[in-house]
């Protein structure tokens, strides 16, 4: 292993995720499909996606999952019957009233006793042990769960491009398999299968293949712990057949000559530099078939 190929158990999450035009990992090579000028607007934005409810829930939920003694000491459940945070006048108001100093007091103690802590809603709170709950009494996903790393780096260097990459997996157990947990409106067969599809999770793992390879390790599997963000909660786990594996490593490869391409010109152009004539889908003509 060269001192470029690297395999890291501990490496911090703001060192892991910051954003370079001369890095390639699997986020940034999936905007490089869409075009060029949308990679490197969104490797020079990173704060455009830093926060949301939903990453910070993918978050709460992933921790659960995989490290359910963290999730216990670094989330605190907001009560339903919370009051609404004090407001800047209230808290700068001479006289506040009486429930303003209810709210100001209430929120004085719960902060207090939050300290160091991530907020969690009571509905998210219970939303996430349930999809965890829902993984450990899965047969196969529970065993998946026992042993390995969490949060795992890879960093190695592209032998066809010479990209500098890096991947960060869920799960990692060295000689058998990697596992990305993937939350979802549908874990079927053919509903992750759309999903696969249409967010390219086909090239993610071909991307994290190449970084194991490239450190000195082989895996048996990679496996896709797909679980249902709504009630009941449904766990599948699923592995890409042969011909998904191939599209995974075809869009990858595309993606990664056309960063390299638009490293070396310093042109990250957007869809087209030509005049566009468009086609509509097929759908399109099947209204007027149906209006006819």
């Amino acid at each position: 292993m060269t001192p470029t190929n690297l395999i890291i158990l501990d490496e911090a999450p703001e060192d892991y995720y910051v954003r370079r035009l001369d890095e390639a990992n699997a986020s940034g090579l999936k905007q490089m499909l869409r075009s060029p000028a949308h990679f490197k607007h969104w490797a020079e934005n990173p704060d455009d996606d830093k926060s949301s409810p939903a990453l910070d829930f993918g978050r709460a939920f992933h921790c659960a999952t995989l490290e359910p003694d963290v999730f216990a000491t670094t989330y605190v459940v907001l009560p339903d019957d919370a009051p609404q945070r004090p407001t800047v006048a209230m808290l700068n108001a001479a006289k506040p009233s009486d429930s303003s100093r209810e709210r100001i007091a209430w929120w004085e103690r719960f902060n207090a006793d939050a300290v160091g802590k991530l907020i969690l809603s009571a509905a998210d709170y219970d939303r996430a042990q349930r999809m965890a709950d829902s993984i450990r009494s899965h047969p196969v996903a529970a065993g998946l769960l026992v042993g390995g790393d969490r949060e795992v780096t890879f960093r190695w260097q592209d032998d066809d491009t010479g990209l500098a990459c890096k991947a960060r997996a869920d799960l990692y157990l060295p000689g058998e398999y990697l596992m990305d947990v993937k939350s979802c409106r549908d874990a079927s067969h053919e509903g992750f299968a759309r999903a696969v599809a249409s967010y390219s999770y086909d090239l993610q793992q071909a991307h994290y293949l190449s970084g194991i390879r490239h450190c000195g390790d082989s895996i048996r599997w990679f496996v896709f712990l797909a679980i249902e963000s709504e009630a009941p909660f449904v766990c599948q786990p699923h592995v890409l057949d042969v011909q998904a594996e191939q599209r995974g490593e075809s869009l990858r490869a595309k993606a990664m000559r056309r960063q390299a391409e638009c490293l070396q010109s310093g042109r990250w152009p957007g869809y087209s530099d030509q005049l566009n004539e468009l086609s509509l889908p097929a759908w399109a003509y099947y209204q007027l078939e149906d209006a006819a």
